[in-house]
């Protein structure tokens, strides 16, 4: 039973262990004057902060440049936590290019993220001005991984040879739902074990989310100040906490530290009634299944 006494302790207990697999750093050379992606911490700076605050393990996340290297050198500088590289399809690395993603799986990406920022789905739903168009895209158009058909391109078909050939993670980036299912379908097609549904947003139902975790995907789910806690823990109990995992989505000079941002979430979540258990599930539990550190 939590009480006045006992609330700061059990999420410390929750903390010393937590895994954020989405976690922003700088420099990731936004497009300027954009301040949206600023960030508060080098990625040294970023372990340092995750290591102090008891966490196991964190993902960093570059929209622009894979983070292998990056990790392979930070990690004996910090050893407490496990980092992990990833690597996304933007156009700064050619887009849907799986050359790239076989150098990065050798480098040590184990994360796969489709377009983000120049995803067309992010595009068409972001882009509001010339000033803040995202890095690589100029006069391009943003870039989809379906055909005309709904069926995917030939590219991301050899993404996925090299995703299951490297045992690597392949997530859902910033793509449209419709892309989301189908990217998620063909990944578990494939016999490939790790797959996650990324910052899930309300314009993927319910159905469609225990559809994906029902194909083997994690959910991901993100806490930000503002958000309703009690809706993220109606969606979680609604696709099964043991298919759900906690981010932040975090790194943001406007916004607290990764860990601390992380703790906040954990609060709420147990203050708004989830029980401890269900909190450390997709803390701890869940990604470390996923990252193979259980």
């Amino acid at each position: 039973m939590l009480t006045q006494e006992n609330f700061g302790s059990v999420i410390d207990d929750v903390m010393h262990g937590a895994v954020d697999m989405h976690v922003h750093f700088g420099p990731d050379m936004p497009p300027a004057p954009d301040l949206r992606v600023a960030r508060r911490l080098d990625g040294l700076g970023t372990a340092r902060q995750a290591r102090d605050a008891g966490m196991r393990a964190v993902v960093l996340k570059s929209h622009h440049w894979p983070t292998g290297a990056l990790v392979r050198t930070i990690q004996p500088l910090i050893p407490e936590v496990t980092l992990f590289g990833t690597v996304v399809l933007n156009y700064s690395i050619g887009g849907l290019n799986p050359f790239a993603v076989e150098v990065a799986a050798k480098i040590g990406c184990t994360f796969v993220f489709p377009p983000t920022w120049n995803s067309a789905y992010h595009v068409s739903r972001r882009l509001t001005s010339p000033s803040l168009t995202p890095v690589g895209l100029r006069d391009r158009g943003g870039i989809t991984i379906l055909d005309e058909r709904g069926r995917l391109l030939s590219e991301m078909h050899e993404i996925l040879d090299v995703v299951k050939a490297n045992d690597m993670v392949i997530t859902t980036g910033h793509l449209s739902p419709q892309e989301h299912l189908v990217l998620v379908e063909e990944a578990h097609r494939r016999g490939i074990q790790r797959i996650v549904v990324s910052h899930v947003r309300e314009e993927i139902p319910l159905e469609e989310r225990r559809r994906m975790a029902d194909q083997g995907a994690i959910i991901e789910l993100v806490y930000r100040p503002g958000m309703d806690a009690k809706a993220i823990i109606a969606a979680a109990r609604g696709v099964g906490v043991e298919r759900c995992a906690m981010t932040v989505d975090g790194g943001h000079a406007f916004s607290p530290l990764v860990a601390e941002a992380y703790r906040v979430f954990v609060g709420q979540l147990l203050y708004h009634g989830m029980d401890p258990e269900e909190v450390k599930t997709m803390a701890q539990k869940v990604p470390a299944r996923l990252l193979g550190l259980s």
